[in-house]
């Protein structure tokens, strides 16, 4: 039966559960620390020595049950991760033969130039820009700046 004070059915109940977790030699430590206590005295086979026998069989059950339903740690451990060559190997697929030709760069560079000039050639600037340009221009009263200005805006947006 628990005893009657709740605090010390509280205590009783909270060693049981450490123990349980931290196994003997946390009872042991306690014992050995709390022995002038009269509230440890459960320790040493005094008031409330039964219900602390009790609820440390309790706990160690629960202990030991959740221990067996925790996944093996060493299972997922040993466990890789797929890559797609391994997995190609679990399927039975070949491997793609790679060329001694650099793949980030498919075509060379007259080719890269070609489809920029056919892609200039492709887009043209809206009217509305091309009014823009003439009706807002900052630095009307000093034709360099102005001219230096459009240069940049040219580059800028044309390349």
């Amino acid at each position: 039966p628990p005893p009657e004070d709740n605090n010390l059915k509280v205590l009783i109940e909270g060693v049981a559960a450490l123990v349980a977790r931290c196994g003997k030699l946390f009872e042991d430590i306690s014992r050995e620390k709390h022995k002038s206590n009269p509230l440890f005295d459960f320790l040493n086979g005094g008031h409330g020595h039964d219900y602390y026998a009790r609820k440390l069989w309790e706990a160690q059950q629960k202990h030991t049950d959740q221990i067996k339903w925790r996944p093996d740690e060493k299972l997922y451990s040993t466990v890789q991760k797929m890559t797609a060559e391994s997995r190609g190997k679990i399927l039975g697929e070949r491997p793609l033969e790679r060329s001694l030709k650099d793949s980030s760069s498919s075509y060379s560079v007259p080719d890269h130039v070609h489809i920029q000039s056919n892609m200039s050639d492709t887009f043209t600037k809206p009217e509305v820009f091309k009014e823009l340009l003439e009706t807002a221009k900052p630095f009307k009263d000093d034709p360099a700046k102005q001219e230096r200005f459009e240069q940049f805006l040219k580059d800028k947006y044309q390349g």
